[in-house]
């Protein structure tokens, strides 16, 4: 059941172009599938547990995998029509989508899974908002379970994704509960909207309750929701881009924007600033990235792509130098000595 959507009043929206800081530098490892056309690794957790969905040919259904530690699973959720697994939490627990009305399949239904562990089976629950919708393969209203997209759990398991709603635009939701089931398949959610903009996608949520995502009309632009304000990011500037897509936040306050098709970056949310992902030892003709998530350690997922394909891989920063360190503590240092003369004089 629906609660009071966030009020127009408590919002505080900002555009801007951040500014830049250096690049972070990578190292990866290739983490595509074997026999699967494309993997597409959509998160990774704390433990280094990656979630995803991968597509055999050009033309099959898409189906979620796990991996850790160069092992892979494959999954069957109870409707198994391009399911992907989008979200993977520290404790172990899945969110998903199964359904895609547009690739000839039903109605899109998010689920959580409740396995403890990526090696079992586990449990789905379907998780749909029940509401009046417009049906376009009646050309009739209906009211029932709806087309919902869970794209985000934390720890607490507040989960957050996007849902059709009566006006034929997207609309963002956050849940109100731990697991956030009223009991299958209604979820108890607040809506998230932005005024000005027809769609609103929440893709993720950290530990402390910040939510990120996207709004368009038409254009797009990433926002942050941080209790009852909401900030907008549009960084589109930056790559003579027009799109910002912010779909991944960790408990450090870095979230990963996507900015138009082959380009990502790290935005820190405290700073205002966005650093360029370098991952090392690319392919040549390397033409575009595309990063999906991070998490507390700063270990990024996603897929490049070069002249054979897009290719999955799972990355991790390059320690500074202790050059660098000692250099970044020394000025620490005297500008705490500054700060004491300032206070004597």
């Amino acid at each position: 059941m629906p609660r009071a959507t966030l009020s127009v009043a408590a919002l505080f929206i900002l555009l801007m172009t951040a500014p830049k800081v250096s690049a972070i530098q990578y190292t990866y490892t290739n983490i595509d599938m074997s026999n699967y056309y494309i993997t597409v690794p959509m998160s990774l957790n704390n433990a280094g547990q990656v979630v995803g969905y991968a597509v055999a040919t050009f033309q099959s259904n898409a189906v979620p995998f796990s991996y850790q530690s160069g092992s892979y699973s494959v999954y069957s959720p109870p409707i198994s029509f391009k399911a992907e697994f989008t979200r993977i939490n520290n404790n172990g627990y899945v969110v998903g989508v199964d359904g895609y009305p547009s690739w000839g399949g039903p109605i899109p239904t998010g689920f959580l899974n409740t396995f403890s562990n990526l090696n079992t089976s586990g449990t789905y629950s379907g998780i749909s908002v029940v509401n009046t919708w417009y049906d376009s393969s009646t050309g009739k209203y209906t009211t029932g379970p709806g087309e919902t997209y869970i794209t985000g759990i934390n720890d607490s398991r507040t989960m957050v994704g996007y849902y059709w709603n009566i006006l034929g635009s997207y609309q963002g939701l956050l849940t109100n509960k731990t697991g956030g089931l009223l009991g299958p398949p209604e979820v108890d959610y607040t809506p998230i909207s932005v005024s000005g903009y027809i769609n609103t996608y929440a893709m993720d949520i950290n530990n402390s309750g910040q939510v990120v995502g996207w709004v368009n009309n038409p254009n797009t632009v990433g926002f942050i929701q941080t209790g009852d304000n909401i900030k907008l990011v549009n960084l589109g500037p930056i790559n003579s881009q027009s799109d910002t897509r912010l779909v991944a936040v960790n408990d450090c306050g870095q979230a990963i924007a996507q900015v138009g098709m082959y380009a990502s970056l790290i935005y820190n949310i405290q700073s205002e600033t966005f650093s360029p992902i370098e991952l090392l030892n690319l392919p040549s003709q390397y033409f575009g990235l595309q990063v999906y998530d991070i998490n507390d350690q700063g270990q990024i997922v996603g897929y490049y792509f070069n002249q054979s394909g897009g290719h999955a891989f799972l990355a991790s920063p390059v320690p500074l130098p202790g050059s660098l360190l000692l250099l970044g503590s020394g000025v620490l240092g005297l500008g705490a000595v500054g700060l004491r003369r300032r206070k004597r004089s």
